[in-house]
Parts: C-alpha cells; sequence; structure tokens
C-alpha cells in the first residue's frame, strides 16, 4: 500500500474486521449519547446500527491493520474527516470530505464543548479508525479526537498519548455519504 511508504506510521499487526469493530465498540457503545442516538432510530443495540454504517463502507471485506501514528499532532490535520451526513451538511460545505486543518477553523468547531473537553484532556492512549482512499487517509471513527488533536496542533500545544490507527485500503475512489439510518 502507497501509504506505508509515508514515515509517520509504524506498523503494528495485522487485524481482523471483528477487531478493528471492537475499537469502535470500545470508543462509542457505552457512551449516553450514542446509545441515544441507537435507539432513536429503531436500533436495540450500537452494533446493530453501527454495522449498517460499517456495512455501507464495505468494512467487512477490507484488510485491517494497526498502527501507530509517529506526530499525530503534525499528520492528523491533514487527514480528511469521514463522509457523514451530518458531518458534510454542517462542515464540510457540501464536500463528502474535508481535511481537519480546514474543519476546525469553523467557529463551531472551535468552540465545539465536546471537541474542546477532548483537546484539554486527550487520552493518554486511543485508536481511530480510517481508510485509504486515492492515497489519503479518511477517518471514519474518531472525528472528534481528530478534530481535538487539528486543535491541539493550530495551538502549538504538545500531545503526550500514543494515538494508532486502524486502517484499510478502499478499493473504490469515493465513498458514499453514510449517516442518519433508521431502522425499518
Amino acid at each position: 500500500m502507497n501509504y506505508l511508504k509515508r514515515n509517520f506510521l509504524e506498523y503494528i499487526k495485522p487485524l481482523s474486521w471483528k477487531e478493528t469493530f471492537g475499537f469502535w465498540r470500545e470508543n462509542e457503545a457505552n457512551r449516553t449519547n450514542w446509545i441515544k442516538a441507537y435507539k432513536n432510530r429503531g436500533f436495540n443495540s450500537w452494533d446493530d446500527w453501527r454495522q449498517t454504517y460499517a456495512k455501507q463502507l464495505g468494512c467487512e471485506k477490507l484488510r485491517w491493520n494497526l498502527y501507530k501514528l509517529v506526530d499525530p499532532a503534525e499528520h492528523i490535520p491533514s487527514f480528511y474527516g469521514g463522509p457523514y451526513r451530518t458531518w458534510v451538511e454542517r462542515f464540510y460545505g457540501g464536500k463528502r470530505i474535508r481535511k481537519f486543518s480546514e474543519i476546525i477553523e469553523l467557529a463551531e468547531i472551535q468552540n465545539h464543548k465536546e471537541i474542546n473537553s477532548i483537546a484539554n484532556n486527550f487520552p493518554k492512549e486511543t485508536v481511530i479508525i480510517g481508510l485509504v482512499v486515492k492515497k489519503e487517509i479518511v477517518v471514519i471513527e474518531g472525528m472528534h479526537r481528530c478534530c481535538a488533536i487539528a486543535l491541539i496542533s493550530k495551538n502549538k500545544k504538545e500531545i503526550e498519548s500514543n494515538v494508532f490507527i486502524a486502517l484499510a485500503e478502499h478499493p473504490k475512489n469515493n465513498l458514499p455519504v453514510i449517516g442518519r439510518v433508521v431502522k425499518d
């Protein structure tokens, strides 16, 4: 994979989709706002809800690997936010994806309570999930943490955390816009 030639990814190990989805679950499943979100959409569990997103992106068919990001504050701002309908409508100016360095220039993001809270108390270790699309990294899980890291970088602050990324190369040149899935 072409992105491996970049010096900011330190290979750790291969992952199954089940392991990768486990990172996603660990980051979201027990948070009140996500529980409310899946219940409001008619799903019985966080897994059922988020698997609909993963299926739209074809995640279960991809080959996943875990990497440690070397100097995440330098590199994450150049990653792209995932193609989530709400983000596209509110923060991307209608684009399908947008760089975190651009997203954090928006006043709404700079003043976002959760993003600022994360930036002020970043976890000592975290795993985000991304897809390589046309040689660029698109984050599909960890949007708020990546915005927080981009803000930390913008404000010239240090981040003393181990940031890992579960990453797979996506075979398509464009990802579909996903989100607001409601169970029938």
